[in-house]
């Protein structure tokens, strides 16, 4: 894929991320995707988030109800020889009590171990988020946790990935309806 990035092979949807992973857990579906960008020199100078697993609650039968969270493995800001990404937990339909935040013990290098990564997502999923999470954010329980507008821009940009037709329709029409 990346080099069929470099060379302007991809086709628009696809040319800045695409999906990589899916795989069920439990009652829930959980989707990866990467994004192409890479570190810069001055880790002051941007942000991004390099992969993304979105967690959804399932309708019955099997697809996709409600996203859950998503856990973002964000570029490290900051000079650390140990490591240049870590993982954060970023809520959307929450229950009461539950937090988000990053995730310090999920932490990997520029070139990412992705069955590392696969394994620390299923730990997450287990609920093993270890006590030293910083920057932590603690949900309240209120009618609606995210604005439509929100969730509208953010599968607009999603529906453009020709790769996961369905999967991004069927997001689509649920926003509408």
């Amino acid at each position: 894929m990346y080099a069929a990035k470099k060379t302007n092979l991809l086709s628009e949807g696809i040319d800045e991320y695409f999906n990589y992973d899916f795989f069920k857990w439990e009652d829930k579906n959980v989707w990866g995707y990467e994004w192409f960008h890479e570190l810069p020199d001055n880790r002051y100078s941007s942000s991004f988030t390099k992969v993304v697993y979105y967690v959804y609650s399932t309708n019955p039968d099997g697809t996709d109800k409600d996203q859950l969270y998503r856990l973002h493995v964000l570029m490290f800001h900051g000079d650390n020889k140990n490591f240049d990404y870590i993982l954060t937990k970023r809520l959307e339909t929450a229950s009461e009590g539950e937090i988000s935040g990053s995730l310090y013990s999920y932490t990997y290098k520029k070139d990412i171990d992705f069955e590392k990564l696969k394994k620390d997502i299923k730990e997450v999923l287990k609920g093993n988020l270890q006590p030293n999470i910083t920057t932590t954010t603690t949900i309240k329980k209120t009618a609606n946790n995210l604005s439509s507008n929100y969730l509208f821009s953010h599968q607009i940009k999603h529906r453009a990935t020709p790769c996961f037709r369905y999967h991004t329709m069927h997001w689509w029409f649920r926003i509408i309806l």
